[in-house]
């Protein structure tokens, strides 16, 4: 029984160091998604000098080595130590209409977890479908100094440790082996090591707290069903400077990082040669694997995100959903604002006035705020081509789950154009930014792309065929 029980441990040893070189992309996922608490601890021999210890608790796994190594890399060759995003979503500046391709992991993933929970059916209603093409939720951001939320996810690397180490005990209790639990032990103070890194927390927030308000959009672009529009205050992070952030490495983390490795390769090392009980190992490394997947790819609340988003009170939902409509048969309109519409807007704009207020006057806070703002209804003196129309009661959820029944208003519009148009009532040029995001230039001819002349001649009749039959179709 027992060289059967040192036969099965001999073979699952071997497979120890090959196991532990394993999944090293998805520990440093795990580390990426967690970073951003920290626990301050006062120095008493330094008076006003406190030592802040990063807190981002990551089980100990197979892949750790590996992880040790590429972090070690990372921080030589100036790449970003943190996991890199998922996908590259666009970040529009809703003020000048200047987009940019984001590189940040936290605006990726918000955005990720954002289109997870609020989903969009674009069945046809034939289909038993809803026919949307389109969700646009608002949000407020909250001040960069606000605590972070805990959530199961940042627990569970607790409860996955405490669970390990009294795995790891077994063997010592019943068998006098202590080998596992010496192994779980510095396999778990290395990793919370590695965690406490603060190049973690800074590269994923590598911006600057805005000085003004700023309305900036978060989408994946033409083709894609979700936009995000955040505005942010004095205070809060700037997402368009987030979107771009280049860290440089600090000069603590290449030789953490290198003792790191050397004691990752020392205790893989010792690892190999534990002969007996090597089961209770493998188990101990599955489960934190597991905590690690589980992090790694988990849909976490936006509180935990470091944004502090909420739902925009004013409107915070819009929908555009497929229907039919009357077009007119001319584009032409009347730009001069007529006599009602002008109070209206001069309320507006004595309402939104910038600037410090003069001394004995009152604020421009404390003015009164336009009746049809808050509604953008006809009957409360909105401008006629402001109105809502289409603004119903709805069991929608927002994507903080507050909207719905009870909750916030949603405001629903005729396709993509509805609803980029009721953004644009309810937030002066953010439908314009986005506008050319989601419908761009379309099909025309630029002769200075053509280097050659009878390349050019082609394509001029090719695009001057193209707009005949244009205004042909139009006639």
């Amino acid at each position: 029984m027992a060289s059967n029980s040192s036969s099965a441990s001999s073979a699952s040893s071997a497979s120890g160091p090959a196991a532990e070189m394993l999944s090293h992309g998805i520990v440093r996922m795990a580390i990426t998604q967690l970073p951003g608490q920290s626990l301050t601890v006062p120095l008493r021999w330094r008076q006003q000098r406190r030592l802040r210890i990063h807190i981002a608790q990551v089980a100990f796994s197979f892949g750790w080595v590996a992880c040790s190594y590429a972090s070690l890399f990372s921080v030589v060759a100036g790449t970003p130590l943190t996991s890199t995003s998922d996908a590259s979503p666009i970040v529009v500046n809703c003020t000048t209409g200047i987009k940019r391709e984001s590189r940040s992991w936290v605006l990726a993933r918000l955005l990720r977890d954002y289109e997870i929970r609020c989903a969009v059916d674009p069945r046809s209603e034939e289909d038993t479908g809803r026919a949307e093409s389109l969700r646009i939720d608002v949000f407020a951001l909250g001040a960069a100094d606000m605590p972070l939320s805990y959530d199961g996810f940042w627990w569970s690397g607790w409860a996955v440790i405490v669970l390990q180490l009294a795995a790891s005990a077994v063997p010592w209790i019943l068998y006098g082996d202590w080998a596992i639990f010496l192994v779980t032990l510095a396999g778990t103070l290395l990793a919370a090591l590695m965690c406490s890194l603060r190049q973690w927390t800074e590269e994923k927030f590598v911006t600057r707290k805005l000085d003004e308000d700023k309305v900036v959009a978060l989408t994946r672009g033409n083709g894609s069903f979700h936009v995000m529009v955040f505005v942010g205050g004095r205070g809060a992070w700037d997402l368009e400077s987030l979107a771009t952030g280049d860290y440089h490495a600090r000069w603590e983390s290449r030789w953490i990082c290198g003792l790191l490795v050397l004691l990752w390769t020392v205790l893989l090392l010792a690892t190999s040669g534990i002969g007996d009980h090597t089961w209770f190992l493998i188990c101990i490394g599955g489960a934190g694997m597991l905590q690690n997947l589980c992090v790694a790819s988990a849909c976490r609340d936006f509180a935990t995100s470091g944004l502090q988003p909420r739902s925009y009170g004013r409107m915070s939902t819009i929908i555009g959903r497929r229907q039919g409509y009357i077009d007119v048969p001319a584009a032409d309109v009347d730009v001069n604002v007529s006599a009602e519409d002008a109070a209206a807007l001069e309320a507006l704009a004595v309402w939104t006035a910038g600037g410090p207020p003069a001394q004995n006057t009152p604020s421009v806070t404390s003015l009164a705020v336009p009746h049809w703002l808050n509604s953008m209804a006809r009957a409360d003196g909105c401008p006629s081509w402001l109105e809502s129309h289409t603004s119903a009661p709805t069991a929608e959820k927002s994507a903080d789950g507050s909207g719905g029944e009870g909750g916030g208003p949603v405001v629903y519009g005729i396709g993509v154009h509805g609803a980029l148009m009721e953004l644009e009532k309810w937030m002066p040029k953010a439908g314009l930014s986005l506008l050319p995001i989601f419908f761009e230039g379309g099909l025309r001819y630029n002769d200075h792309t053509v280097r050659d002349n009878v390349c050019k001649q082609f394509w001029r009749r090719a695009y001057a065929m193209f707009t005949r039959r244009a205004v042909t179709n139009v006639l």
